[in-house]
């Protein structure tokens, strides 16, 4: 278990209608000194929304593991690891700066397009806004530290994140209970087909027997012949025999062939619920890998600003970006011009037109787009240029700012014709 030292004691107010307490700083904004707030300022009642929601839990661990150290988390759990993270959240040194200096870090964007908000009335529409780009982790913090948030704000907020995590938990219980109810229904179809197959197997063998004891009684040449009577009765017998089993037989293949249908759709079924959950799991492979990226570049940009004086590495290079969301745009200017290059830009055809594209490529070393947010056209006009330009086009897989960081990362002295980014 973690070493748990006490944590400041702090003079809370309570708001009964909001459900949970918050810190005793009047309205919550030092009117005669507004400021954005810390970790600490928040009630520990809000505590563990915030690094449930803003930190993922490979950032959570590496902060506890510099707070007490690689080997006590070691075999911790993830709850036990957020468990911590609430606890040193309540704290304004140590652990606690730590918190809040990776919070910070981690949505420096969010916290940026929020900066123009001054009522609650604008951090609200500003957290829709995040909401519906994705940025919940982002938006959250930005609109919760921000000065203009009110009591009311909060409480709202904090009832949205409450019910999205509701809302999450559901749709994933949803699809693992889909998925083991599919598993054990074709698990039961199996098993009765299979009993399906052991009574034919079992008439046929039956119906087989029966028809060599009378060849056998056939064949007999000394055995007494029987009455035309008897002959009629047993020829009528075996007609009755062999009608009955033709329709237990059709009826089995019948039922046989509904049960294999079902089966195939079923099987169908189980795939594609698979190929949703893998799909699942490498876009959240995915979204770590762009968070492992974003993470280097934040550190490279903190030492950048240690060493100002350190020689940019692509200093004198073009990269044509075609393209891409304008609220990302910012961001991979910054990054662009933090290695010396030059970023030159292209809306793709929706604004600008496309006859502008011959003279941009001619001025760029390298061309870029991102295949999720660029028009076919516009793709297919960009790669045709660039081969008869002889310049190197690069498609990127996501629209990001990983994807660019990574083609800046990987810029070689000579590019093929046409390259790749893995982003």
């Amino acid at each position: 278990m973690f070493p748990h030292p006490q944590p400041p004691k702090t003079v809370l107010r309570i708001d009964a209608s909001a459900g949970f307490a918050f810190p005793g700083v009047g309205p919550l904004v030092n009117v005669a000194e507004p400021r954005r707030r810390k970790l600490w300022d928040f009630s520990p009642s809000l505590h563990c929304s915030i690094v449930g929601t803003c930190l993922t839990l490979p950032a959570l661990r590496k902060v506890v593991a510099k707070s007490v150290g690689p080997a006590v988390i070691a075999n911790q759990s993830d709850h036990e690891i957020h468990k911590e993270g609430v606890r040193l959240a309540a704290t304004s040194g140590g652990g606690g700066k730590l918190l809040q200096k990776a919070l910070e870090a981690e949505h420096a964007g969010a916290i940026r397009r929020f900066e123009s908000a001054s009522t609650p009335a604008d951090i609200l529409s500003l957290w829709r806004e995040a909401r519906a780009a994705g940025d919940v982790a982002g938006g959250y913090w930005a609109a919760l530290t921000h000065p203009a948030t009110d009591t009311t704000t909060l409480r709202q907020l904090f009832g949205e994140i409450h019910m999205l995590s509701h809302l999450v938990g559901a749709a994933n219980r949803a699809d693992i209970r889909r998925l083991a109810d599919l598993e054990q229904e074709n698990v039961r179809l199996s098993e009765k087909v299979e009993r399906q197959e052991n009574r034919l197997r079992s008439m046929v063998t039956e119906r087989d027997a029966r028809i060599a004891r009378l060849q056998a009684a056939l064949a007999e040449p000394t055995q007494a012949l029987p009455t035309p009577e008897v002959r009629n009765g047993e020829v009528e017998e075996l007609r009755a025999l062999v009608a009955g089993l033709r329709q237990k037989l059709d009826r089995e293949s019948a039922r046989r062939l509904k049960l294999e249908t079902r089966q195939t759709q079923l099987q169908d079924d189980t795939r594609v619920a698979r190929e949703e959950r893998d799909a699942a799991v490498n876009a959240k492979a995915h979204l770590v890998e762009e968070l492992a990226t974003l993470e280097d570049y934040v550190q490279a940009q903190r030492a950048d600003a240690v060493q100002p004086d350190a020689q940019p590495t692509l200093a004198g290079q073009t990269l044509l970006y075609v393209g891409g969301r304008l609220d990302t745009l910012a961001a991979i200017k910054d990054a662009v011009a933090s290695t010396g290059a030059v970023l030159l830009h292209h809306d793709g055809g929706q604004d600008e037109a496309a006859s502008l594209l011959p003279s941009l490529i001619g001025r760029a070393d390298v061309v870029a787009f991102p295949v999720d947010c660029v028009s076919h056209s516009a793709m297919f006009i960009v790669k045709r240029l660039c081969k008869q330009a002889e310049k190197p086009f690069v498609p990127l897989p996501s629209s990001g700012l990983a994807g660019v960081l990574r083609l800046l990362k990987a810029w070689p002295i000579n590019w093929p014709e046409r390259a790749t980014i893995d982003a």
